[in-house]
């Protein structure tokens, strides 16, 4: 019974033992917003993307000049590749490789991130592409 009297007494128990509680209540009320927060948040950026796609698609021009940043982007990536197999098996890379696989794949981020710079421009294309068959059809129908 004493002990439970001490404890009582003491405030590290009452802050260990209702901080976790407040900390839960305040985490419960702010996971409520983020879903429509994530909602605004996406169709934003799927809205900025599909006025891009539309102003384009109208051009041959531009949906030429979409086409070749895709295949340049796609050139740089496999250059990127061929770089880093050469330095990896030839170079002084080929040392870190041996000593830590972490820093390898560190040291071989540059190939992630044109891949994805690539496959980014690529999937803006074939939207641009799949955009441009579209019919667009008006209201002004003259019978």
């Amino acid at each position: 019974m004493d002990n439970i009297l001490n404890n009582i007494a003491d405030p590290s128990w009452w802050f260990t033992g209702l901080f976790f509680v407040f900390v839960s209540i305040a985490l419960a009320s702010v996971a409520k917003h983020i879903p429509a927060a994530l909602k605004k948040y996406f169709r934003g950026v799927q809205a900025k993307r599909l006025r891009k796609i539309k102003s384009v698609r109208h051009s041959y021009s531009a949906v030429n000049y979409e086409i070749a940043k895709t295949q340049s982007r796609f050139i740089l990536f496999v250059m990127v590749c061929g770089l880093m197999l050469v330095s990896f098996v030839s170079g002084p890379l080929n040392q870190i490789l041996e000593v830590s696989k972490l820093a390898a794949a560190i040291i071989s981020s540059p190939i992630y991130i044109m891949e994805f710079v690539w496959l980014k421009q690529d999937l803006f294309t074939q939207s641009i592409i799949n955009s441009q068959r579209k019919l667009r059809i008006t209201n002004k129908v003259r019978l």
